[in-house]
């Protein structure tokens, strides 16, 4: 089964979450629509990025399971960029 990531570039926090409950309800809110493998906060930048590594079927479901997931995110923090990235032959790729 392919493996996706899910980059979110994060602004600030909303209503009253905190830094520690984001990385695992952002997990939490893709998990209800694909298979979680990993997650991860970098700082590329300056910039805050959650990386969210999932398997789907195909790209059409993890770009549709990323808007998703996407939606439920942005209610507890101010994405500034979201990209779905696939891995093939050893690179990401965005999709």
């Amino acid at each position: 089964m392919p493996s996706y990531r899910l980059i979110l570039s994060v602004a600030n926090l909303l209503g009253d979450v905190s830094p520690e409950q984001i990385l695992p309800r952002s997990a939490d809110a893709l998990r209800k629509h694909v298979n979680v493998e990993s997650f991860d906060l970098r700082i590329t930048r300056g910039v805050p990025q959650l990386i969210l590594r999932f398997t789907a079927d195909d790209p059409v479901h993890a770009r549709t399971a990323s808007a998703q997931a996407h939606n439920e995110i942005s209610s507890f923090i101010e994405v500034t960029r979201a990209q779905t990235l696939q891995r093939v032959h050893g690179r990401w790729e965005y999709i």
